[in-house]
C-alpha cells in the first residue's frame, strides 16, 4: 500500500503524520511522491505514526541490502 493512500485510508495528514515522526509535511510529501528516502529511523517513526506495521511501510521503500538489514534487526528488538 502507498504511504497516501495509507494516510487517506486513515484520516491522516502529511501535516498529522509530520508531526508525530518528527520532520516537516514537505518530508513527508516528498517521500510520498517518491522523490526522497526516508532513512530506516524515519521509516520506522512513520510507520509508529501511522500505527501500521513496519513490514508495511517497509514495502513502500526500496532499502539498501544494509538498510533492510537495519530495519530487521531494529524490528526484531521492538518486537520482544
Amino acid at each position: 500500500m502507498r504511504l497516501a493512500e495509507l494516510l487517506q485510508r486513515r484520516d491522516q495528514s502529511y501535516t498529522d503524520v509530520a508531526k508525530l515522526a518528527g520532520v516537516s509535511p514537505q518530508t513527508i510529501s516528498r517521500i510520498a511522491a517518491g522523490k526522497r528516502r526516508p532513512s530506516v529511523e524515519l521509516a520506522m517513526k512513520i510507520g509508529r505514526a501511522t500505527h501500521s506495521r513496519v513490514a508495511v511501510v517497509r514495502s513502500e521503500f526500496r532499502f539498501t541490502p544494509n538498510a533492510r538489514r537495519r530495519v530487521r534487526s531494529l524490528t526484531q528488538r521492538s518486537d520482544a
